[in-house]
C-alpha cells in the first residue's frame, strides 16, 4: 500500500483521477461502517465535478466505495488543497499502443494527462502479443485492441468483422 501511495503521490492528476474509477457508495442516511482491515479516507478541500459543474464538498471512501456521508471513524485525511477533482479520460481512436512507440513511456504519458482508456481499432497479432502484458492491468492502462485486416481490407472488414481481443 504505502509503495502505490509513494506512486500517486508523484501524480496527483492520476490519484484524482483514480478516486473516479472507485464506484459511489450506495446513499444511505447514516454514517458509514469500514469493513475490518480496510481503510477508511477522507478527502477534504476539494472541487468535485458533478456532470455539471464543480462543487466544493468532502468525499469519503469506505470499503474501496465512494461515499458522499461521513463515515463512523476515518484512518487518514488527504487535503486536495482547493484542487478539481474529475473522471478519468479515454481516447476512442489511436494506433498508438503497439511496440513501436514505447509501450512503457506510451503508458506513462497517458497516466501524465488523466487518460486510463484507450481503444485502438486495428492493431495485428504480433503486435499485440507484445504490448497485451502491459495493459489492461491496475497499474496501467486498460486498452481494447480490435483486429482488423490490414491495407485495403480494413474498410471491407471493421467494424463489421473486427474482433476484440482485450
Amino acid at each position: 500500500m504505502k509503495k502505490w501511495i509513494d506512486f500517486l503521490r508523484g501524480r496527483p492528476a492520476l490519484a484524482l483521477a483514480i478516486l473516479f474509477l472507485i464506484p459511489p457508495h450506495p446513499d444511505r442516511a447514516s454514517p458509514q461502517i469500514a469493513e475490518p482491515g480496510n481503510l477508511v479516507l477522507e478527502f477534504t478541500n476539494g472541487r468535485w465535478f458533478d456532470g455539471n459543474v464543480f462543487r466544493e464538498k468532502t468525499v469519503y471512501v469506505v470499503n474501496g466505495l465512494i461515499s458522499f456521508h461521513r463515515a463512523r471513524h476515518v484512518d487518514r485525511v488527504i487535503d486536495l488543497s482547493g484542487g478539481f477533482v474529475v473522471p478519468p479520460f479515454g481516447e476512442a481512436h489511436n494506433h498508438n499502443v503497439e511496440p513501436l512507440n514505447k509501450t512503457d513511456a506510451l503508458i506513462e504519458r497517458y497516466f501524465q494527462h488523466g487518460i486510463f482508456y484507450i481503444k485502438n481499432p486495428n492493431n495485428l497479432p504480433n503486435g499485440r502479443e507484445q504490448v497485451v502484458s502491459k495493459i489492461n492491468r491496475p497499474d496501467s492502462i486498460d486498452v481494447t485492441l480490435l483486429l482488423c485486416l490490414p491495407g485495403w481490407m480494413k474498410s471491407i472488414t471493421c467494424p463489421d468483422f473486427a474482433i476484440a481481443t482485450t
